[in-house]
C-alpha cells in the first residue's frame, strides 16, 4: 500500500468556485498528476544538463580532430547502411 501525505495548496476564491462547478472531478488526483508531470519535467531538464556537461567535459579532453570525427562518422554510416542491406530493409 502506498503511504500518502497531505499538502495544502492556496488558490484564489474564484478558482475554487470554478472547481466546485465540477464536483465529480477528483481534484486531488488532478493536482497529484500535475505535480508528477512537473517533477518529471524538472528531472528531465536536470538530466539534459548533466548529459551536456558530461559531453562538454569529454570533448574538451578529446584528441580527436574534426577530420577524424568526420571519417569515423562516415565509417559508422557505411556500417549501418551495410547492416540495413543485410537485414533486407533497403
Amino acid at each position: 500500500m502506498i503511504e500518502l501525505e497531505t499538502i495544502s495548496v492556496e488558490i484564489p476564491k474564484e478558482l475554487k468556485r470554478e472547481l466546485m462547478r465540477f464536483p465529480d472531478v477528483n481534484w486531488s488526483d488532478v493536482e497529484r498528476r500535475a505535480l508528477e508531470a512537473k517533477l518529471f519535467d524538472l528531472e528531465l531538464e536536470r538530466s539534459r544538463k548533466l548529459r551536456r556537461s558530461l559531453f562538454e567535459f569529454l570533448v574538451s579532453k578529446s584528441k580527436l580532430t574534426e577530420e577524424d570525427a568526420k571519417k569515423l562518422g562516415d565509417r559508422i554510416e557505411e556500417s549501418m547502411l551495410q547492416n540495413l542491406k543485410e537485414e533486407g530493409w533497403i
